[in-house]
């Protein structure tokens, strides 16, 4: 079995604080298809308010059609805990959470003497 690993530098500080340009986004995807990857895995925020016109998912979909799977982060940056970004239906989005509890496992020994 052959495994190859690639990775993508996409972003670089900018000195106006904005997000990576869409085009910048979609020619990385163009690159990662040329290749030849099998799965893309994305850690790159998405606008969940028109994915017909954001970067993530017009390459998403690129790669999808051309039979690459595409897993992107859920994104929980915003002040609304429960939005959720990369949210095209072709894109496989993965999320955390946690709860602020405690799950106690007490372990008893019992000695025969």
């Amino acid at each position: 079995m052959h495994v190859y690993v690639a990775t993508y530098k996409l972003c670089w500080p900018r000195a106006d604080k904005k997000a990576c340009p869409g085009a910048d986004v979609i020619a990385v995807f163009d690159v990662a298809i040329h290749d030849g990857v099998d799965v893309l895995s994305v850690s790159l925020d998405g606008s969940p308010e028109d994915y017909m016109a954001e970067g993530v998912a017009i390459g998403s979909f690129h790669a999808v059609m051309r039979g690459i799977t595409v897993v992107c982060l859920a994104g929980n940056r915003r002040a609304n805990p429960v939005s959720v970004d990369n949210v095209a239906p072709w894109i496989l989005t993965v999320g955390a959470s946690f709860m602020d509890r405690d799950f106690v496992t007490y372990m008893f020994s019992l000695a025969i003497i």
